[in-house]
């Protein structure tokens, strides 16, 4: 496999120069450098001439071997050793409902819903938040299950009141970061008023905030205190295309783990023509 294909447009010149060599080499290489071609007889001048230019022939197809293999080189050739891994069944996600303020419920189901449909391959867990965060679903592709426990969640549910964000992001990513995957997402699906903002929290996922398009603005402060991208209800797009883009660039660093570069090897042959023609020069 080449990965950069048009490098390979480099070897032109040197075809070219092999086609004029194999058409007019031997006329070039009789000719004597120089002053020499007036001292010496027309009739001997190809003889001398010869004998003169002995061992050009060689060097200049070995410079033209030497240009080739470095192109080459630039070019990248790489062997594909076995299939890249599906990085998509090892991607996960996770959806935590926040309980404690006054998000709509039934808009928070149809989020969750409207997201596991967008990528029913990647795992997803459930998970709510109020005072404390709860799991509700391990992460799993099993969308009857995830439907069994997402349509009886209420607030009423939660054993502990009040509304801990921060502790529900950070409960949601310890599920990420235990099941060791390699592309994460924490979604967290809230409404009503933003709380106060706290210490600042880095993430260690992508991060999410979905709330109702008329709350959007007064939950921006917010979303960046998380590090996190802020969307409405109505426009799921930028969370399944951010997804996508992850695992994308998760299954291209898996194409570059399963192959193996030859441009050492390649740079390895070029030092030793070089020096072979370096040293058959002094030779000379």
């Amino acid at each position: 496999i080449i990965s950069y294909p048009l490098v390979l447009l480099l070897l032109v010149p040197a075809v070219a120069a092999f086609a004029w060599f194999a058409r007019r080499g031997d006329r070039y290489l009789a000719r004597l450098p120089g002053d020499w071609e007036r001292l010496v007889v027309p009739s001997l001048r190809a003889i001398v001439g010869r004998e003169a230019t002995q061992g050009a022939a060689p060097q200049l197809l070995a410079f033209l071997v030497l240009w080739a293999v470095l192109v080459m080189a630039i070019a990248r050739p790489v062997w594909k050793l076995e299939e890249a891994a599906n990085f998509s069944n090892i991607a996960g996600r996770v959806i935590a409902m926040d309980l404690g303020g006054d998000a709509d419920i039934y808009s928070q189901r149809l989020a969750a819903a409207a997201l596991i449909d967008s990528a029913p391959d990647v795992p997803t867990a459930l998970v709510v938040g109020g005072g404390d965060a709860f799991n509700v679903v391990p992460l799993t592709t099993d969308r009857d299950f995830i439907d069994r426990y997402l349509n009886v969640i209420t607030p009423d549910v939660m054993p502990v009141e009040g509304q801990a964000i921060p502790v529900t992001v950070a409960h949601s990513e310890a599920i990420l970061t235990r099941a060791g995957v390699v592309v994460g997402q924490v979604i967290l699906l809230v409404g009503g008023e933003p709380p106060t903002l706290g210490n600042e929290y880095l993430p260690r996922w992508a991060r999410v905030v979905v709330t109702e398009p008329e709350t959007r603005g007064e939950w921006g402060s917010y979303a960046n205190y998380l590090g996190a991208r802020l969307v409405s209800y109505d426009d799921l797009t930028p969370v399944v295309g951010d997804l996508e883009r992850q695992i994308e660039r998760a299954r291209h660093r898996g194409d570059r783990a399963a192959v193996h570069d030859l441009t050492p090897y390649l740079l390895a042959l070029a030092a030793l023509l070089w020096l072979t023609l370096f040293r058959r020069r002094r030779t000379t």
